[in-house]
């Protein structure tokens, strides 16, 4: 299995375990962009619709605008933020 492979069953697997808290550590790194998309789509829906915390980590700065508080832990002088 690739790692975006791996990637996509262990989103899959989080979602429906169903939490109160997802946890996602670079959850599209290693997938194309239209599964980039669709991922990211699926642990939003979740957040919002089924009340959930999600909290991802991730260094591309492209997903920030699409989450509702951002923290940066590497310029700490510029946390919390709202989306950049």
């Amino acid at each position: 299995m690739s790692t975006g492979e791996q990637q996509r069953v262990a989103v899959a697997r989080a979602l429906a375990n169903a939490p109160a808290v997802l946890l996602a550590d670079e959850p599209t790194a290693n997938v194309d962009p239209e599964t980039r998309e669709v991922v990211l789509a699926r642990l939003l829906a979740a957040a919002r619709t089924e009340e959930k915390v999600l909290m991802v980590a991730t260094h591309d700065h492209s997903l920030l605008t699409r989450f509702d508080r951002v923290v940066r832990l590497d310029k700490p002088d510029l946390a919390p933020t709202t989306p950049c």
